[in-house]
């Protein structure tokens, strides 16, 4: 794949990135929390998350807005026979209202950044993000920005599709680049193959034990950001790349 030798300190410094959004609709839904975990020297520096109120929007259907939180809310907590999947969905209505952000504010903060990040020669992680976080960022800085920040090939690596090819065999090619790699397993139908960041990956590499995790906090966006940056360590350490050391007055990211 595409040579790393761009990014500074590859693969110890990075933005772990996580979303929380209204649906799966680019174009319809809204990103409704933004979440990071910002790694130096392999080490968590800064973690946070922030809700996006979309409630004080006038050009929010706001009847729309709320019934489409209890439907996320409905299909995450409850599967199809309509039993508890005792999974948990932290984002509200009222939340929104209560604690959430100017979302405008909050979109141009994170597109600036991420301006930065590419600046700095430093890269994205995040689960299923070639597919879903990276393109629906990109549509809400269109949207509501109207600028661009499209994640260029090589800018982003993404857990949810290297476990998925874990777990379904499936390898690089001599062509690959990271990107044609991502979009290459996303595409595959693997029936029966698990790769969901907290109902999978986590407890299947014994994360959640290691690191004494609460998962009931998954799909909350700053702590799924924190996850899959435990995940991303998890490959690197398997693979045998040892990590250094923080170093001594290190830049935080």
């Amino acid at each position: 794949m595409a040579a790393t030798h761009k990014f500074r300190n590859f693969p110890c410094d990075y933005l772990a990135v996580d979303i929380e959004t209204t649906g799966v609709e680019k174009g319809l839904d809204l990103i409704v929390q933004i979440g990071h975990c910002a790694v130096v020297n392999g080490l968590p520096v800064d973690r946070s998350g922030t809700l996006l109120d979309w409630t004080a929007v006038p050009s929010i259907d706001q009847r729309w807005l709320a019934d489409r939180l209890a439907l996320v809310k409905k299909r995450v907590e409850f599967d199809r026979q309509g039993q508890p999947t005792g999974k948990h969905y932290h984002v509200t209505y009222d939340r929104l209202r209560a604690e959430g952000a100017d979302p405008i504010a909050v979109l141009r903060a994170y597109r600036d950044w991420f301006v930065k990040i590419r600046a700095d020669g430093l890269f994205l992680v995040s689960h299923n993000g070639n597919q879903f976080d990276a393109p629906f960022l990109n549509g809400a800085f269109s949207v509501f920005l109207g600028e661009d920040h499209p994640v260029l090939d090589g800018e982003l690596f993404d857990t949810g599709m290297v476990e998925k090819a874990l777990r379904g065999n499936l390898g690089l090619w001599a062509e690959d680049t990271p990107k044609s790699f991502f979009d290459r397993v996303g595409r595959q139908p693997l029936k029966g193959v698990r790769w969901a960041l907290d109902a999978f990956a986590i407890p299947q590499h014994g994360l959640h034990v290691k690191h004494a995790l609460d998962m009931s906090l998954a799909h909350t966006a700053d702590y799924d950001a924190y996850l899959c940056h435990l995940l991303f360590q998890h490959y690197l350490d398997e693979s045998g790349r040892r990590l250094p050391g923080p170093a001594a007055g290190g830049a935080a990211v």
